[in-house]
């Protein structure tokens, strides 16, 4: 488990607004990474955080070479389609990388232009579309629910055509438990995926 540090000061606020919601999922005290791509395109997915309402694209980050140190080095790992490098870089590559995009995106960050020209050059038309199962806010014990509420959460995503990509955030025991029932629940389109 990651410890607290100042990226969790519940007074930090954004230069994203929507991140500085009372009732948003995404402050800037929780950046989930992500892969993403705009919505219903064919691009390839990327790495990205989810900040507020938006996604923070961090190839394109990496490109502007704006973190530095270990942080530099863990976005480098995010310039691809999967987040596969940057959890192979272990734990303290992770927090790193979070503590860095924490402090670019405070308020108080002199990145804020740079990042928001980014953001307009990448996104004109269509912003990228991210979508959560309202399971993913449950809790049963360490579980984000009871395994027949996950199954059948991965079930509905998973079958669901307007969908392109299903993605993990974490799989272990808690996967294993449900395997079984998540397999036989899946159809053809789920397959295609």
């Amino acid at each position: 488990m990651r410890a607290i540090d100042s990226s969790h000061d519940p007074k930090r606020k954004s230069w994203v607004s929507s991140a500085n919601a009372p009732d948003g999922d995404f402050p800037i005290q929780n950046l989930p990474f992500c892969a993403f791509r705009r919505a219903r395109s064919a691009e390839e997915f990327r790495g990205g955080v989810a900040i507020g309402d938006s996604v923070l694209d961090l190839g394109a980050l990496h490109e502007l070479g704006v973190l530095d140190g270990p942080a530099a080095h863990s976005l480098g790992a995010c310039a691809q389609p999967f987040l596969n490098a940057l959890m192979g870089l272990g734990p303290e590559a992770s927090s790193a990388l979070r503590a860095g995009l924490s402090a670019a995106l405070r308020i108080e960050s002199t990145l804020a232009e740079k990042i928001r020209a980014l953001a307009a050059s990448l996104f004109p038309d269509a912003p990228p579309e991210l979508r959560f199962h309202p399971q993913c806010f449950r809790s049963s014990g360490h579980f984000a629910g009871e395994d027949g509420e996950r199954a059948q959460a991965f079930v509905d995503m998973a079958n669901d055509a307007s969908l392109d990509a299903v993605w993990f955030a974490r799989g272990g025991y808690g996967a294993c438990r449900i395997a079984e029932r998540v397999l036989a629940g899946v159809t053809d389109t789920a397959r295609r995926k």
